[in-house]
């Protein structure tokens, strides 16, 4: 059961000419799978033994795709749509692209050092100017790997590929195992590829950075962010031999969706037909208000399998990293392993939802911050009103049974003049998600008896967040007092206007909303009194 952002687009990017062109440059015939090997590994990725790709390379997509041109907005400095200022920055983008596609792979590789020898997803990129004789492509790395020659979200540095391609003679002997391309004359994948697997060990190499005395902030920085990023994998290895469920820690491609999402939902999506999928997957989700929606997504039994592998870590002597200063029970699931299972569920569970949903902001999200929540007497009861550091959020309830209160509250957009008025409670139901925007505002309401345990992903969106529409448009004025359980304790600088901050919350108050001049001023009467 696969999908893709693009299953229901309205537009098809493979047809234009340019994307053609790119296709075309983007492998050399030595990374072309035979016709029998293509066959065989129709619908999925091809393995390194399958295609004849180098051994560092895990496996790599046997079809390039099409992506929004904001992806290389980071590594460029100018948008290869037409749409974008000379400075790179978005001017008014239409919801459809009309520019040049950047066409894309999706690539998992290794390396053999220890502190980068899990397999690490990546997306190589590559727009109109690829082929030219000094435009290497654009590479991603697609999860939390931490590395001095990684940007922000996760590019690799452009000057990386320079520096080892302009000594690649004396970088390669300090890699017995790989074969000697030659000095690449034009960037090509497979120099990059290679070079990718360069960068991933303990040194920085001195014949690129000089030696430790005459850059010693280079090495020091090298080596921190290596000790971290093995800090990280440390942890997760640690975890995977304590695991109850190897199904969740594992090879994500092993997973069997029939054994874990809700019947209906399952055969929704494994649909072959596109529209018949759509409209079977909209007969599953109810509209709960404006912009909150709400479909069956895993078994009971699964949601138990869920809520007994949290239960699990808190006793496994890991080091647990907390969501946030304000959840002091929730788990990021990302850290313990589960990183892939929840890349899994993305590209063929929420992508398709969120794209059906909030087309803007849903159709390529392609990363994600996932986490656990627990509310329970004695422990965190709820959490303050916020909106979500996300573009669409999926939101998961496991259990247990038998827990009282501890719903949803829902008020307006954040900017919108309305955003700290009541939209409605929503009540959750064990194997049930909720999905909403993340700047709907939103709150958890206090538990009242037993334990709700949830599962939250935060679907985030680089070509969303690289839009105009991306940006907050200008606060509304309020039109009316705020609705007192909108207020956030943490966020509005005026709610002490309305109700006193609880003594015990007055650490978290760090009010800023709403700008100052767009909260709602109450009138006065003739004679000057409110």
């Amino acid at each position: 059961m696969t999908s893709s952002a693009g299953d229901f687009a309205d537009k098809d990017f493979r047809s234009s000419q340019e994307l053609q062109r790119q296709i075309s440059l983007f492998f050399s015939p030595a990374f072309q799978a035979p016709p029998a090997t293509a066959a065989a590994a129709a619908g999925g990725g091809l393995s390194a033994k399958q295609s004849g790709l180098p051994w560092y390379v895990l496996a790599m997509d046997q079809e390039v795709q099409a992506g929004p041109c904001e992806w290389m907005l980071h590594a460029l400095g100018t948008c290869p749509c037409g749409n974008c200022a000379r400075d790179g920055t978005i001017e008014a983008v239409a919801d459809e692209m009309d520019g040049p596609d950047v066409a894309y792979v999706d690539a998992t590789i290794r390396s053999d050092d220890p502190a980068y020898n899990d397999p690490i997803p990546i997306r190589i990129m590559a727009g109109a100017s690829f082929g030219d004789e000094s435009t290497w492509p654009t590479v991603r790395f697609m999860d939390s790997t931490v590395h001095l020659g990684l940007g922000e979200d996760g590019f690799v540095k452009p000057e990386m590929f320079e520096l080892f391609a302009e000594r690649y003679h004396l970088v390669l002997p300090l890699f017995p195992s790989l074969p000697d391309l030659g000095t690449p004359a034009t960037p090509s994948v497979q120099h990059t590829l290679q070079i990718l697997f360069m960068m991933l060990r303990r040194q920085a190499p001195e014949c690129i950075f000089g030696e430790n005395d005459e850059n010693p902030e280079i090495h020091r920085m090298w080596k921190a962010m290596v000790q971290g990023n093995e800090d990280r994998l440390n942890g997760i290895r640690h975890y995977r031999t304590k695991a109850l469920s190897h199904e969740l820690v594992g090879d994500p491609a092993a997973i069997d969706w029939r054994t874990i999402l809700e019947p209906n939902l399952a055969n929704a999506l494994s649909t072959p037909d596109l529209e018949e999928r759509k409209q079977r997957l909209l007969a599953l989700i109810c509209k709960e208000a404006d912009g909150v929606y709400s479909f069956p997504v895993f078994t009971p039994e699964f949601c138990e399998t869920l809520v007994a592998e949290l239960e699990n870590v808190e006793t496994s002597g890991l080091k647990i990293r907390r969501p946030n200063s304000m959840n002091n029970y929730g788990v990021v699931v990302n850290e313990i392993g589960m990183a892939g299972f929840m890349s899994r569920f993305q590209t063929d569970v929420s992508q398709s939802i969120a794209t059906l949903l909030f087309p803007l902001e849903g159709r390529w999200v392609d990363s994600h911050h996932s986490f656990s929540v627990r509310y329970k007497a004695g422990e965190d009861l709820g959490l303050d009103m916020h909106t979500d550091d996300s573009d669409v959020t999926f939101n998961v309830c496991l259990g247990k049974p038998g827990f009282t209160a501890a719903g949803l509250t829902f008020c307006g957009v954040m900017g919108a003049a309305d955003h700290r008025r009541f939209q409605f409670q929503y009540r959750h139901e064990i194997g049930r998600c909720v999905v909403h925007r993340g700047r709907q505002r939103h709150g958890a309401d206090d538990i009242d008896q037993g334990t709700r345990v949830n599962l939250i992903m935060w679907n985030k969106s680089l070509a969303f967040r690289r839009r105009q529409e991306r940006k907050p448009p200008p606060y509304a004025v309020e039109g009316a007092p705020p609705s007192l359980q909108c207020l956030s304790y943490t966020h509005d600088r005026d709610y002490s206007a309305y109700k006193p901050i609880p003594l015990d919350k007055r650490q978290f108050a760090r009010g800023w909303c709403p700008p100052r001049g767009k909260e709602y001023i109450r009138p006065t009467t003739p004679g000057g009194a409110l």
